[in-house]
């Protein structure tokens, strides 16, 4: 079963139907961040640049969420903007810490927009 249920029902018969989310099957997965990552990755790399830039590297999750749903050409599904951020950060587009789980914030380090398209980087060690 999976780990996250977008929804389930009670059929005629009884029986319950679940669907799991898309993000348990690989290709599809790889395909929805491919599309979403087209859409806003460069309004996450350009609140991330203007963070840096306006010498205000802290952030929470809700300031890019807002950033991104103000200047995105597209609707935003929630979750979005973070699953984008933590794709740009695999491929070495930008550099960030964790400041607080529990408060959402975060410290930006480094932007280069020219690994936003560069394949992520690899974290299984041989």
């Amino acid at each position: 079963m999976p780990c996250c249920v977008r929804w389930s029902g009670v059929a005629e018969d009884g029986t319950v139907a679940v669907a799991g989310d898309a993000t348990t099957d690989p290709t599809t997965h790889a395909a929805n961040l491919k599309r979403v990552r087209g859409a806003i990755g460069q309004v996450v790399l350009a609140f991330c640049d203007d963070r840096l830039t306006l010498d205000q590297p802290e952030f929470h999750m809700s300031d890019l969420d807002g950033y991104v749903r103000e200047h995105a050409r597209c609707v935003v599904a929630p979750e979005s903007p973070a699953r984008i951020l933590r794709d740009l950060a695999a491929r070495g587009a930008v550099v960030y810490s964790l400041v607080s789980r529990r408060a959402s914030a975060y410290r930006l380090i480094a932007v280069r927009p020219e690994l936003a398209l560069a394949p992520k980087k690899s974290t299984d060690t041989p």
